[in-house]
């Protein structure tokens, strides 16, 4: 393939561009983004985190010109300006099953829409700072009433009990809860659409997490960070430094020097 074709690069957010450790991108990460952007390809973001999750970045990400950024686990995809060009709901009637399995157990869920997340049965101090510790934001209460949810995260460990009533669902178990999300929606699939629409013939992704095996899989060049999970490591064609290590940063340089 030429090197003058355009490419697409699609990136996580959580372990692959944003440091926990320090809540930033660091600045070579962001640099490296930049040079992608003047390279004149296509720079996306491809996260399991809502719009309001990513609301508390710091300005030079919230502002970084990606090309589209993909949400929700995929069940969102903004544009470059932040129109929505997708949007695909969880069954009303699945919905209904979880919120209401929920309520009858008292388990703690929390429920994403385009416009906003909230908790329907709120979570103990312990989910609240689960949460904050990720995204520096906690969802408000407010009950469920048939909400067009494109993304909910439900606390618990009982897989037994909850599976039956998500099976139509794509889900991602996680120790101690599942994020759930209509059937056939993930990252890859919405990776898919981009490149279709834009007609890129070659694609790599970045990612750490279980959530972005697929992704990786589907990828021409599929990227781990160092602190990656196992599995994904495996599945990619290769692994880099980790993020707090300008990981994403370093392996861009060798390619260009590679070239």
């Amino acid at each position: 393939m030429s090197n003058n074709m355009k490419k697409a690069y699609f990136f996580d957010m959580d372990g692959t561009l944003y440091s926990h450790r320090f809540h930033e991108v660091p600045p070579n990460t962001l640099k490296a983004l930049y040079q992608l952007k003047e390279q004149g390809h296509l720079v996306c973001l491809a996260t399991s985190r809502t719009a309001q999750e990513l609301a508390h970045l710091e300005k030079e990400v919230r502002t970084f010109p990606f090309d589209y950024r993909i949400i929700d686990g995929g069940a969102v995809v903004l544009d470059r300006n932040g129109k929505c060009v997708k949007k695909t709901a969880i069954a009303p009637h699945i919905s209904d099953r979880i919120a209401s399995w929920c309520r009858r157990t008292g388990t703690p869920w929390r429920y994403a829409c385009e416009d906003g997340m909230w908790w329907d049965i709120e979570g103990s101090q312990k989910e609240h700072d689960i949460l904050f510790s990720l995204y520096l934001a906690v969802p408000e209460k407010k009950a469920y009433e048939q909400d067009e949810i494109v993304n909910a995260i439900v606390f618990t460990k009982n897989r037994e009990a909850i599976a039956p009533l998500i099976q139509d669902c794509s889900v991602i178990w996680y120790g101690s809860c599942v994020e759930i999300r209509a059937g056939g929606v993930d990252k890859a699939h919405a990776i898919r659409q981009i490149c279709e629409k834009e007609h890129i013939a070659w694609r790599c992704c970045f990612g750490d997490g279980s959530n972005d095996i697929q992704m990786i899989e589907e990828a021409d060049l599929g990227i781990a960070m160092g602190n990656a999970a196992q599995a994904l490591c495996k599945a990619a064609d290769r692994v880099i430094g980790t993020v707090d290590e300008d990981g994403i940063w370093n392996y861009m340089q060798e390619s260009m020097e590679g070239e």
